[in-house]
């Protein structure tokens, strides 16, 4: 039986690591002996326990660690493990040093067009010559990470989709939003992201000065930094500020998401954003930006609509676009919904995975 250490963050919650939680599952059911190295939240610790997964805790780095380093080559040398499977560079920095005479298989995952040549730290973790295989989780991340690669090295960079399962979502219950003061017809257009400025919330902050017609509409964002001062100040200078609801963090994105009648992800930069993947796995009519791999699902006009980036007023244009059409809005929820099941499911990630194990091992 093939021996896989997992090294990743499962402290969050399981809305953040579910995917990953369930390719454990997946692939531990497989018939792979898995043990999962982190800390970890009281419900992927019982999922995980629910199949007899090995857990050990740790502290995960935020630097390079010696403890932490130490415990992985203790952990090796009694395991003997086939394949150290890591997220997170950071994770990954410490990784690299702690087996780099042992001769277990790395395999990481970038989901960000982040890894540049030029840069020296880039050498510490993704190009660096220990790491055997780094997987992308869409085309766009494949394609940028390969023009980071010379000749044969490029050949370690794979694409595998982060799959999902319709079946995590179909308990989720629309969130009522008159419980925070929005009038029952409203169109409710939410976004759902840590404030950065990669993530393009100011235009869609701003797209609110673009609306020609007299829609009922109240945006919603949601996600850490979100209520922050930053985006008070970006919202008390619209049109609109009395229709902007700023919830910070939350723990119900999928309820919020699912009861809105528009998701809009005005992103400059994305990998294959968690959000909008859960946004179509529950039917909820998404306008995106074509960056990142997302695009990859969507299809202009038929499971979704696509946009420039910053530009407010084509976010605006396509909101009035789907306003004052329910049914064109259900169909085009149900369309990328189809396009989950269908290439971007769970399943196909974990027999993905294990077939990059097998070929990995031969």
């Amino acid at each position: 039986m093939k021996k896989v250490l997992f090294i990743g963050v499962y402290s969050v919650s399981l809305n953040v690591s579910i995917a990953e939680i369930e390719l454990i599952r997946g692939l531990s059911a497989k018939g792979l002996k898995i043990t999962v190295l982190s800390s970890f939240s009281d419900d992927t610790r019982e999922l995980l326990n629910k199949d007899g997964i090995e857990m050990i805790e740790t502290t995960i780095p935020k630097g390079i660690d010696q403890l932490f380093i130490k415990q992985l080559q203790d952990l090796y040398q009694k395991n003997q493990y086939d394949i150290i499977h890591c997220y997170h560079n950071r994770i990954l920095r410490n990784v690299i040093i702690a087996i780099k005479k042992y001769p277990v298989k790395l395999v990481t995952y970038l989901g960000l067009d982040s890894v540049h040549w030029h840069d020296p730290l880039a050498y510490m973790t993704y190009l660096n010559k220990r790491v055997d295989t780094v997987i992308c989780n869409s085309k766009y991340v494949l394609d940028h990470f390969k023009k980071q690669l010379w000749g044969k090295q490029k050949e370690k960079a794979v694409l595998i989709y982060k799959g999902y399962d319709l079946e995590w979502f179909k308990d989720v219950k629309a969130f009522d939003y008159e419980n925070i003061g929005i009038p029952k017809n409203s169109l409710i257009v939410s976004l759902a992201g840590t404030y950065m400025k990669r993530k393009g919330i100011n235009y869609f902050i701003d797209s609110a000065k673009h609306l020609h017609s007299d829609i009922p509409i109240h945006y919603v964002i949601m996600g850490s930094n979100t209520d922050g001062e930053i985006v008070k100040k970006m919202i008390a200078k619209s049109p609109l500020s009395n229709r902007f609801h700023l919830l910070g963090y939350r723990t119900d994105v999928k309820s919020l998401i699912k009861g809105s009648d528009i998701y809009v992800q005005p992103s400059l930069r994305e990998g294959f954003g968690r959000s909008l993947s859960e946004a179509a796995s529950l039917a909820t009519p998404v306008i995106l930006t074509p960056t990142g791999g997302f695009k990859e699902l969507v299809k202009h006009k038929e499971s979704g609509i696509i946009i420039p980036i910053k530009n407010a007023k084509k976010i605006a244009e396509a909101i009035e676009y789907l306003a004052y059409d329910k049914d064109l809005r259900i169909k085009m929820g149900e369309t990328a919904q189809k396009a989950i099941k269908e290439k971007f499911n769970i399943k196909k990630t974990v027999e993905d995975t294990y077939q990059l194990y097998s070929r990995l091992l031969s």
